[in-house]
Formats: structure tokens, C-alpha cells, sequence
């Protein structure tokens, strides 16, 4: 009997002491960072959880967990625990950077500048918050501010290749397509294995007339995806331009299968005739799609859903958009009705060159 008592006293003697330890919030913390760091989201949401419950005076669980919130695209929430950390901590240049991302993915670009911009004050070596302010700078079309702070990143660290498929989409931008190319390349080979590389790479190979090379892009972007309908199309363009129309058409026809699958035929059971707000523009069109205007000195756009289209929370499914010039160019207004059409058939043609190829250039990974 005394050597179990004994037994039994030791159990508790160096099990009681690990629970304790369990609840500890500087432990759980550890727990959620490396949960995190293992890609398992829930567990590390559990752990920090605790931990705030624990000690919400720490800066750290509220800044990780603002990074689960970041990776599952609640990007309300991550901005709320962005915040807390930064009101805990205000010189900690990480939560700032992610807050501008998280400020970035809703639209919110000065906020987002801002923060990249306090960051950076607090750390002038911090690589990654000079890419992204550059990558902000390049979606507003600021392509010099963009290829500033882009060079700042890669003096600082010249091993990131986020950083090159950011100055990959700048040159695209800027229509130097083999500077484009030899950037998303770099890209690949520093590591970074994503289809969105191949696909804009493929893009700018088309570009660059290297129908070749695009097509071995694309067919290996529909290896990842064989519905990605995007790379299908484009890679349908590329065999035209190679001078392959059977492989072309063996894609077109692929298109219009899937879009049947994925896009069935819209049933309109009746008709309303929308008139826009200039009153310059009158059709029928379903009675219960959604409508938005834009209007620009002498054109007219309306784009029209069978969805919702408000851009925070829905993807526009079905719909289209309709185009109208409301005044003629000086020396047509008294033309003939064969010399507008022509005109109006010119502007069509230049809208359409729009349409050959997808070019999408950023996402969230």
C-alpha cells in the first residue's frame, strides 16, 4: 500500500503543475503561433482566444490572431485586431504593415498608404511594407511611386519573389513585356509555385508574341484547374496566333461547355423598360436585375445583373454591359447614316480588343 500511495503522490506531484501550465496565456500564445505556423487556423484561433481571454493586455495574441482573420479574408476583423494590437503596442511596425493590407483588401487605400507609410518609419529596412505600398501604388495607376518603393524592397531583401511578381505586373502594366517576363521568372525560381505567376507570365508572353511559350503557361495554369475558363480562352487566342485553329476551336468548344455547366441559360419571365437618369438612354431589360450607371462626358455605361453586384460580397454571375455614345464627334453630327455607322463599327471594334485576352493580375493567395 505505501509504495502505490507513493505512486499516486508523484502522479499528482508533476501532473498538476502541467495543467496549471496549460492555462497559462504566455503558453497558449506559443501554441496558437505555432499552430499557426502549421497552417492549422482553428486550433491557433482557439489558443489565442484563450490567451486574450487570459491577459488582454498583450499586443501579441491580438496582432496573430488579426492574421488568421487576414488569411480567411475577414478583413473587418483582422483590421479590428490590427488595431488592438497597435493600441497596445505602437511601435510595432508588423501590425501596421498588416493592417494596411487588410485596409487595402476593402478598398480603403489611403488608410492602407498610411499604415504602410508608418511601418516603414518605424523600420526603414522593412522590405515587405515598401512592396506593398508599391503594389498600392500600382493598382491606382502611380507606376513611378510603385517602381520607387519597389526598388527600395529589392536593395533591402533581393530574395523575395513576391517582390518580382509585383514588378512582373508593373512592366506588364507598362507594356515592356520581356522585362515583365524575366520578373515573373525570377519570380518562379526564388519559390514562389503559384498559378497566378504562370497565368500573367503566359499573358505576357501573348504579348510579346511568344504564342509558344504562353501555351506551355496556360496548359500548365489548366493542369491546376482544367475549368479555369480564363486561361482556356486566352490559350485558345495563342494556337489562333500560332496558326493551330483545330487545337483553338478543340478550346472554344471546351468554353462553351463549361460556361453551360457553370453558367446555365438565364430564364426572363418579364420585362420593365429601364430609363437611365439623363434621360438619355430607354430599354427593356429583366424586371428584377440589378442596374448601375456610370457616366462620362459623351458615353453612357450600364452595367446590368441578374445578381447582386454590390463588389463587397457578391461575384457578378450573369449579366452585361451596355454602352452608348450620346454625342457625336465634331464633323459627324451632319453625316451620313452609313458614316455613323461606320463610326459607331470602329468604336465597337475597339472595345472588343479589350475582350481578346483576360488579364488578371492580382489575387489573394
Amino acid at each position: 500500500m505505501k509504495n502505490i500511495f507513493i505512486m499516486v503522490f508523484l502522479i499528482i506531484a508533476f501532473s498538476a503543475p502541467n495543467l496549471l501550465c496549460e492555462e497559462k496565456p504566455d503558453i497558449l500564445l506559443e501554441k496558437g503561433k505555432l499552430a499557426l505556423f502549421n497552417k492549422d487556423l482553428l486550433s491557433s484561433l482557439e489558443f489565442l482566444n484563450r490567451s486574450i481571454e487570459l491577459d488582454s493586455t498583450n499586443h501579441e495574441p491580438f496582432y496573430y490572431r488579426g492574421l488568421i482573420h487576414l488569411y480567411n479574408n475577414n478583413f473587418v476583423f483582422s483590421v479590428l485586431d490590427f488595431s488592438k494590437s497597435i493600441s497596445l503596442n505602437k511601435d510595432f511596425p508588423d501590425a501596421y504593415n498588416n493592417r494596411g493590407l487588410a485596409f487595402s483588401y476593402l478598398d480603403e487605400m489611403e488608410k492602407a498608404f498610411a499604415d504602410y507609410s508608418k511601418a516603414i518609419k518605424l523600420d526603414s529596412r522593412f522590405s515587405e511594407a515598401y512592396m506593398n505600398r508599391g503594389s498600392g501604388n500600382l493598382t491606382l495607376g502611380n507606376f513611378e511611386s510603385a517602381k520607387k518603393d519597389f526598388d527600395l524592397a529589392e536593395k533591402i531583401n533581393p530574395k523575395n519573389p513576391e517582390l518580382y511578381y509585383q514588378k512582373g505586373r508593373l512592366f506588364y502594366l507598362k507594356e515592356n513585356y520581356k522585362e515583365a517576363i524575366k520578373n515573373f521568372t525570377k519570380s518562379q525560381e526564388l519559390g514562389l509555385k503559384s498559378v497566378k505567376v504562370l497565368y500573367n507570365r503566359a499573358n505576357a508572353y501573348v504579348k510579346n508574341n511568344q504564342f509558344d511559350k504562353a501555351i506551355e503557361d496556360y496548359t500548365e495554369v489548366l493542369e491546376s484547374n482544367p475549368q479555369d475558363m480564363e486561361a482556356i480562352n486566352n490559350r485558345s487566342f495563342a494556337y489562333d496566333k500560332l496558326g493551330k485553329p483545330e487545337l483553338a476551336a478543340k478550346d472554344k468548344f471546351t468554353i462553351d461547355s463549361l460556361r453551360n455547366v457553370l453558367y446555365p441559360p438565364v430564364i426572363v419571365k418579364a420585362y420593365a423598360t429601364f430609363t437611365d437618369s439623363t434621360g438619355t438612354v430607354s430599354m427593356e431589360i429583366p424586371d428584377d436585375w440589378h442596374i448601375e450607371g456610370t457616366y462620362s462626358p459623351g458615353k453612357i455605361e450600364i452595367l446590368l445583373s441578374r445578381d447582386s453586384i454590390d463588389s463587397d460580397s457578391d461575384a457578378l454571375v450573369h449579366g452585361a454591359i451596355a454602352g452608348f455614345i450620346d454625342k457625336l464627334p465634331n464633323g459627324l453630327s451632319d453625316s451620313s447614316a452609313a458614316e455613323i455607322l461606320g463610326y459607331w463599327k470602329s468604336k465597337q471594334e475597339e472595345s472588343v480588343k479589350n475582350f481578346y485576352l483576360y488579364e488578371k493580375f492580382s489575387e489573394k493567395s
